[in-house]
């Protein structure tokens, strides 16, 4: 998630390169926090922070932030951070080395993530896109005016040679409405009831009216450097021993479950995240952020991810999982049986946000924090820890 600061704080960049090598230009407009500040680039295609200098001094307003923009071509979010890790303000996308060096483009896309329309710096629109259901693009750009930019339909990177979208785990071909290889996941007992998910190169079951297919796989593992292979780890804790030798990620982060019965008979966290890792229509994310991420519950509550509010999820057929990077905290003495404080756990955390998707996705209720604390309190019985008596308004 990107930006969620109050009003009060603007980002805006000067975009004055004439080289690669020349800096950027950010401004900063309201309170800032003294030394430490910087700028950072969130590369779209895999989720990777590049940070910036840290700017020292004191505080100006407005303030101005030098960055170097990063190598290689794609498109980057920019965020503000403050020094201490707990406010950010998003700024504008970066499209570097799409149409030149010292030119930068704007991205609006529709609801599926599809670039509509494409402006420069002051707002002019620069290219302009439609879609046919499966992605082809209409009317076919000529070979004179190909598109510049890579990212098209449904936001997937479309390589110009082979004209194949990539979705992550595989590409996709816009003009057949098929992906290029077939869906590592083989028939389930959910597909069997459910003959369009029988060939495994259809593309959003064959309805793209109403379907997305975001990667062609369901629970992903996110972040950069080792953090997918460090949640994979505690996901196994979640779901126990017996569980885990069942469970598979693969090297782009998504799970899998090698015998899905038995997978599911263990206890109620495997189970429920056996139906996610089933289910073809629906996109789970499980990711580490910053603390201070300005996050929105399911039920529409706004907080910040931290100690007193390690981990939020939220969405629709997309859900993430966000967990703090920071400390843990603990739940307190009035939410518990014990009537003691009890610290948090990363495999605690996860059963508890499996439980509110397993809400929203297949119990049909408005509320999900019952079934989250009861999800949690399978794992605490199955660990030996005190139960939890209630959902509080922060966890």
């Amino acid at each position: 998630m990107t930006g969620g600061e109050p009003p009060h704080r603007t980002l805006t960049l000067t975009p004055t390169k004439a080289r690669p090598s020349d800096p950027l230009t950010f401004t900063v407009t309201g309170p800032t926090f003294g030394s430490g500040d910087r700028i950072e680039f969130v590369r779209v295609a895999d989720g990777q922070v590049i940070e910036g200098p840290a700017v020292t001094g004191p505080a100006t307003d407005p303030r101005s932030y030098p960055a170097t923009a990063p190598n290689g071509k794609g498109q980057y979010h920019t965020r503000w951070m403050s020094g201490d890790g707990q406010h950010q303000v998003a700024g504008p996308d970066l499209n570097l080395g799409l149409r030149g060096v010292d030119t930068f483009t704007y991205h609006d896309t529709d609801a599926i993530g599809s670039v509509r329309l494409v402006t420069d710096a002051a707002g002019a629109v620069v290219e302009q896109h439609d879609y046919l259901p499966f992605g082809t693009e209409w009317p076919i750009p000529s070979s004179s005016g190909a598109i510049e930019h890579k990212v098209t339909f449904a936001g997937k990177e479309r390589d110009g040679e082979s004209g194949l979208d990539y979705s992550g785990a595989r590409y996709y071909a816009a003009n057949t409405g098929r992906f290029a290889t077939a869906d590592p996941v083989t028939l389930t007992d959910a597909r069997l009831v459910d003959p369009q998910r029988f060939n495994r190169y259809a593309y959003a079951r064959n309805g793209p009216v109403r379907f997305s297919d975001p990667s062609g796989l369901d629970v992903v593992l996110s972040g950069g450097d080792d953090e997918p292979n460090v949640l994979f780890e505690e996901v196994k804790k979640a779901v126990g021993k017996e569980a885990t030798q069942y469970l598979r990620k693969n090297a782009f982060g998504v799970l899998s479950v090698t015998d899905m019965d038995r997978f599911k008979g263990v206890n109620a966290v495997a189970a429920a995240l056996g139906t996610m890792i089933q289910d073809k229509n629906n996109v789970l994310t499980i990711k580490f952020a910053a603390a201070g991420t300005p996050v929105v519950t399911l039920e529409g509550q706004q907080y910040k991810l931290g100690p007193d509010f390690p981990a939020n999820t939220a969405g629709g057929t997309f859900m993430t999982t966000l967990i703090t990077r920071g400390p843990l905290g603990s739940l307190r003495a009035d939410v518990m049986e014990s009537r003691e404080p009890s610290p948090n756990t990363l495999p605690l955390i996860l059963a508890h946000e499996i439980g509110h998707v397993d809400a929203a996705w297949y119990r049909g209720v408005r509320n999900s924090n019952d079934n989250a604390v009861a999800m949690e309190n399978s794992f605490r019985a199955r660990e030996g820890l005190p139960r939890r008596s209630r959902h509080d308004p922060l966890h």
